[in-house]
């Protein structure tokens, strides 16, 4: 960790302060920046824009977009290094100011120290492809590396690797690296992500010894992951409730839409029925859900239909306690499967007020029970 030997002239009430598990600095109201407890920056604030630093050191820039028509009111932006460096150079000094003014002396990791951070973060993953929104701040273990599908049209997160599976021994060796990696940065990430995409359709046995072995090291932490419907139907309620006794809490589907037809056109794995017999598997053994759907897939073609059936299908799962419901627009990249098969089925994209007016039409007919939550899914917001 270094600290810059330079101050600019910074406004007087520099702060800083240690938290659960995180530290903070900032000038008055004007700036704050989030540390882990190792100095890694996490997330800075200044004059209306919001910065997160990925651990790969990328930089997302977020601010309100008064001139958005979508769903999401703000506009994203990967920032050039030396924009990132400077957002970094005044983290350091904020702190460095707050320590002259008799605030506690924080740890911060300046620029050269992160790249060197981050350059060991690549030695001990392999690039992580998408976590749900409430995961950003979880411990990634990667049990799986990548998609044993892989097919989903819309989908290019897993397109560049094969699906592996880690053995048990090769695992522990990982936990034990993700451990030294953050180190004092633990303290701030109270949740275990099983990655990649379908470590979860592991057989039951192999998965409880994962999650012994994660919970021994990483004690206290309850685990979450994805699960795709087809394989997650080969598991009986028995085998999750083995699984919650072994610290599962929570499992992600990527629904996508109620409709068969539509799910058929996106290629997704199984059926819609086999989505709601994994759903009502997990929720007889305690295992909370969280359901995607995708606004705007199949675009006008499919709209109706993937209202209507989308609502029935969510309904008949009756979310409660610890479930939630997740509405993701549908982003489609350049090149990719989807946009292929649009363009040859003439399937025309909803435009923003009609993605709002979907948005709107499914959160006005699903009915979630006490307890359950929704929100939205913005996956280019994702750092980790």
């Amino acid at each position: 960790m270094g600290v810059s030997g330079v101050a600019r002239a910074l406004p007087d009430g520099a702060w800083s302060r240690l938290r659960d598990g995180w530290a903070e600095a900032g000038v008055g109201s004007r700036c704050l920046f989030t540390l882990d407890l190792e100095g890694r920056l996490v997330e800075a604030y200044l004059d209306g824009a919001g910065v997160r630093r990925g651990l790969d050191q990328r930089f997302l820039e977020r601010r309100r977009d008064p001139q958005a028509s979508g769903l999401s009111r703000r506009a994203r932006r990967w920032l050039a290094p030396g924009e990132a460096r400077e957002w970094v150079a005044r983290a350091v000094e904020t702190v460095a100011a707050a320590a002259r003014a008799g605030h506690p002396a924080l740890p911060v990791m300046d620029w050269e120290a992160l790249e060197a951070d981050a350059r060991r973060f690549r030695q001990v993953y392999r690039p992580i492809g998408i976590l749900p929104p409430d995961q950003y701040l979880s411990v990634v273990l990667q049990l799986t590396w990548g998609c044993w599908h892989n097919r989903c049209t819309f989908c290019t997160f897993y397109r560049d690797r094969p699906f592996e599976v880690r053995p048990l021994a090769r695992f522990r060796q990982h936990v034990e690296e993700v451990r030294a990696f953050f180190g004092a940065g633990l303290a701030r990430r109270h949740t275990i992500f099983l990655g990649d995409a379908n470590a979860l359709l592991l057989p039951t046995r192999r998965l409880a010894a994962a999650l012994e072995l994660a919970g021994q090291a990483l004690p206290g932490r309850e685990v979450y992951g994805f699960l795709d419907a087809f394989t997650g139907r080969r598991k009986r309620p028995a085998e999750w409730a083995a699984l919650v006794r072994a610290g599962l809490r929570g499992v992600y589907i990527g629904l996508e839409s109620g409709s068969e037809r539509l799910v058929r056109w996106l290629e997704k794995p199984g059926t819609v029925a086999d989505a709601l017999a994994t759903v009502r598997a997990l929720k007889e053994a305690g295992v909370g859900v969280g359901i995607i759907l995708m606004v705007g897939a199949g675009g006008r073609a499919f709209a109706e239909e993937h209202v209507r059936a989308s609502i029935e299908v969510v309904n008949a799962m009756e979310l409660g306690p610890g479930d939630r419901l997740y509405l993701s627009p549908l982003v489609v990249a350049p090149g990719s499967p989807y946009e292929a098969r649009a363009r040859a089925d003439g399937v025309v994209p909803l435009s923003p007020r009609e993605e709002r007016e979907q948005a709107e039409a499914l959160l006005s007919g699903i009915r979630l029970g006490r307890g359950a939550r929704w929100s939205y899914y913005f996956i280019q917001e994702f750092v980790y």
